[in-house]
């Protein structure tokens, strides 16, 4: 048979799964998946369970994701009818034999999420106005009356913090996640546990404990240090458990009745440093397992599950996703912190859930896009458990993809090439330069839809992972003050041993892309280089001093990784600018951007592709309205086409395919 070739159109008929949900009792796995519907350009989410036996699709009528399990046979869920009232989240409940999703119940507070704390008691986080904290207990008549304010004063907006914005999220000025305790009968009942000034980034629940971490927004810019709490359900009580503001602290969990996170001083490599996994013990961090790599998947693959976790509790062991040179692995550590390594396949694992004797995992490789698989807790019995994708990929066969090994100032790297459909070595093709974001991630052999689809228009694409990369090490990972240099160097002398290999890549029609720092490196080598014949720059950052004061993360991001000392050090934010050196620029440069891009915000772009425009290099810049930092991944089936559309008719004029 034929070996199909990907359409554009492709990139918005995978179907992907998240948010995977043990039943208390391990016998069944809850998750959603996520449809893009391209005809009313929006995205569909259905709540899928899966057993020993079988995994089937539960909800069809309606949008809903799985929140929580009632016991082991009743699954709550979340969805958006539109007859809500204002500030608001309606809850159903289905049973796991069967039947429709019934009303459950209207929490009086935006949720994200909820678990299970004791007896008839759950604990659940959601949004509050910092100015009006017990808006939840509001009358119907009382919230109305407050929504019709909003809509008086929907033109103006009050700007009294930073960041105001939150990329992916929109307008967070004033905002908090707060942690609520919920009961349901006899009637629903909820308190609010923390202060209107605490922002909650994750927390973790057992025997009636919450462990949580969390930020005081006590000052009108954000600090990036976190704080730990426990709140204790029997005594309503909440202790601070770590309360010096000397870490960047994440991944609360409860293990054998100990609490655990993971921190960081970040004194030795900046924002971005590893974790040490630490005990909490009588006010300290007691380190207990100090790990190579960061402790969450940053193994890069273009279609990204959401509602993921790279962390899991079950009994007395702790399974953490840890990225490996351009792999994801999983460790287990017992209650004496012993490792064992479950699983090191090729790919990426993006989430992890576990109870009893099974472990669920979301991973993808090469040839398979996101799927769930589920295996056994010392790792054998590895088995795949869903084919969404199967309408997608039947009948194409991934395009081969062969490893290339090079050096660049005395360092050891490799990459891949992805060779073009129906390859030919005595034909001249061209070819891409793939760059990936962070710029702590790292590529390895996961699928990709973008690169087999130029593969399918005769494109050779290439990519690697460069100094400044994750997954071997703090060291490796470290390039502050360092952008644009020795990572520049690195895909140089990668280009240069790609075209050795190959000598069907026609040196003169090599393109250049990539995404955020992809965006940056792109920007960045056209100011260096002449190369390349065209570049689509993505999401970038060229400014460090408007990124500085403008992006949800600027204000500390900007200087660290400048090695600027503070935000108002112009000199070095200058200094790995790449607008600096716009005026070197002769290479056309497309430029893609989210207006909704809190992350590296419009002007961003806008920036270089206007002081491309003002000396009469040719560019082209493309705003999706709706498109955030992320849209490739996360953005509306239109905004996703549309991209691929760009970068495609960009390459094809610039290579002379264009017909």
């Amino acid at each position: 048979m034929k070996n199909k070739s990907f359409q554009i159109s492709d990139i918005a008929s995978f179907r992907i799964p998240g948010g995977m949900l043990f039943s208390p009792d391990g016998k069944r796995l809850a998750f959603f998946v996520e449809t893009p519907d391209r005809e009313k350009n929006t995205i569909h989410f259905s709540t899928w369970l899966m057993d020993d036996e079988e995994t089937k699709q539960i909800t069809y009528s309606i949008d809903a994701v799985p929140v929580m399990w009632l016991g082991s046979d009743r699954l709550l869920l979340k969805r958006e009818t539109g007859d809500a009232l204002p500030q608001t989240a309606q809850l159903f409940v289905i049973s796991t034999d069967g039947g429709e999703a019934k009303p459950f119940c209207t929490l009086p507070f935006v949720l994200q999420s909820m678990k299970h704390l004791d007896g008839n008691s759950y604990v659940a986080a959601g949004v509050i106005d910092r100015d009006d904290p017990d808006a939840y207990l509001d009358s119907d008549d009382e919230r109305m009356r407050k929504q019709k304010a909003r809509e008086t004063d929907k033109d103006y907006l009050v700007i009294d913090e930073m960041p105001y914005a939150a990329d992916g999220t929109g307008i967070v000025n004033g905002k908090r996640t707060a942690l609520f305790t919920v009961e349901f009968e006899p009637e629903l009942k909820v308190r609010r546990i923390t202060g209107p000034d605490t922002v909650v980034s994750e927390y973790a629940v057992s025997d009636g404990k919450v462990l949580y971490v969390c930020q005081h927004r006590d000052t009108p810019a954000k600090i990036i240090y976190t704080t730990v709490h426990c709140y204790d359900a029997s005594a309503k009580r909440t202790k601070t458990l770590y309360g010096k503001k000397t870490h960047r602290i994440s991944a609360p969990c409860i293990l054998n009745g100990s609490f655990y996170v993971q921190a960081t001083d970040m004194k030795r490599y900046g924002v971005k440093e590893t974790p040490d996994l630490c005990r909490i013990e009588n006010g300290r961090l007691q380190p207990v397992f100090l790990f190579d790599n960061a402790a969450v998947n940053t193994v890069n693959g273009d279609l990204r599950p959401k509602g993921c976790a790279s962390y899991a509790v079950s009994g007395s062991d702790l399974y953490i996703l840890v990225p490996v040179d351009d792999h994801t692995e999983i460790l287990r550590l017992d209650a004496d912190m012993h490792a064992e390594n479950l699983y090191c396949e090729s790919g990426n694992v993006s989430s992890i859930a576990a109870c009893g004797d099974t472990v669920a995992i979301i991973t993808q490789n090469w040839d398979t896009p996101p799927e769930i698989r589920t295996m056994h807790k010392d790792g054998t019995g590895l088995t795949k458990r869903t084919c969404l994708s199967a309408p997608v990929t039947d009948g194409r066969v991934s395009a081969p993809l062969k490893r290339v090994d090079y050096t660049s100032n005395g360092v050891d790297l490799h990459g891949w090439v992805v060779l073009p459909k129906d390859y030919n070595p005595k034909k001249k093709y061209p070819a891409i330069l793939d760059m990936h974001g962070g710029p702590r991630v790292t590529y390895g052999e996961v699928f990709s839809f973008e690169k087999q689809l130029f593969s399918d228009r005769s494109y050779f694409v290439f990519y690697t992972n460069v100094p400044g990369s994750d997954a071997r090490g703090d060291e490796f990972a470290d390039i502050r003050g360092k952008f644009g240099t020795v990572d520049y160097d690195a895909f140089m002398a990668f280009t240069d041993a790609v075209l050795a290999a190959f000598p069907a890549i026609d040196n003169s029609k090599l393109c250049v892309m990539g995404l955020s720092y992809g965006g940056y490196m792109s920007s960045r080598i056209i100011t260096k280089t002449d190369r390349f014949c065209c570049a689509s720059v993505q999401a970038p950052v060229v400014n460090w001093i408007t990124m500085d004061f403008l992006s949800d993360i600027g204000s500390w991001f900007s200087p660290d990784q400048t090695a600027a000392d503070g935000p108002f050090d112009w000199k070095n934010l200058w200094e790995t600018s790449p607008l600096k050196y716009a005026e070197n620029v002769k290479t056309p440069a497309l430029v893609l951007q989210g207006v909704q891009d809190y992350r590296c915000p419009v002007w961003e772009g806008m920036q270089f592709m206007q002081a491309l425009a003002v000396r009469n290099v040719e560019t082209r810049m493309v705003l999706f309205r709706n498109g955030s930092h992320n849209m490739h991944y996360t953005g509306l089936p239109g905004d996703k086409i549309r991209r691929l559309q760009e970068i495609l008719s960009w390459f094809d004029k610039h290579t002379g395919k264009e017909k």
